[in-house]
């Protein structure tokens, strides 16, 4: 992170964290469901203890008891999947708030800048970028006439105080 700017900094964590409740979220739905599929089979297995071993229940009872707890865990099994929905959508809502609320302060912090920048007669970032750019080409510009012609890179520019002189003749 070394070098980032702080608000892409601080989106990367908001993401991060969007991802994680997401997980967590699908971890926890995943064991309810994995813990109401363990409760089909212990009240299966009980009822058929109940109705081989001891003959206390009928087999219509057994099958009925069965059909019931498996209504009442798909019923959980709906609400708990409803509520990881909602909560996927409130992660959500409040990752996308934090991302904005992270945007809006990086431009209120940005034209502030910019305009005390202004009040003490410094240029604007774009300025100097523009600048920088301007010389980066100029200098390539430059290296490619160089590279072109060897003989006239060599040779020294001439200054002005370096001009030849007209020659006078003498007059006889």
């Amino acid at each position: 992170m070394k070098g980032e700017l702080i608000p892409a900094v601080a989106k990367d964590v908001i993401e991060s964290g969007r991802i994680t409740v997401h997980n967590v979220i699908g971890t926890y739905d995943g064991g309810v469901e994995r813990v109401l599929g363990v409760c089909d089979g212990a009240w299966k297995l009980g009822a058929d203890v109940l109705a081989k071993d001891h003959g206390l229940i009928s087999p219509k009872l057994k099958s009925d008891l069965i059909a019931a707890q498996s209504e009442i865990t798909g019923i959980a099994g709906s609400m708990v999947a409803g509520v990881a929905r909602g909560a996927g959508k409130a992660t959500d809502f409040v990752a996308d708030t934090a991302a904005n609320a992270v945007g809006q302060f990086e431009e209120v912090f940005d034209s502030r800048v910019m305009r005390s920048l202004n009040r003490l007669g410094m240029p604007a970032a774009q300025v100097i970028r523009e600048l920088g750019d301007r010389v980066a080409f100029l200098s390539q510009e430059l290296n490619k006439l160089v590279a072109g012609k060897p003989e006239q890179a060599a040779r020294p520019a001439r200054s002005a105080s370096r001009r030849k002189k007209p020659v006078l003749k003498a007059v006889a």
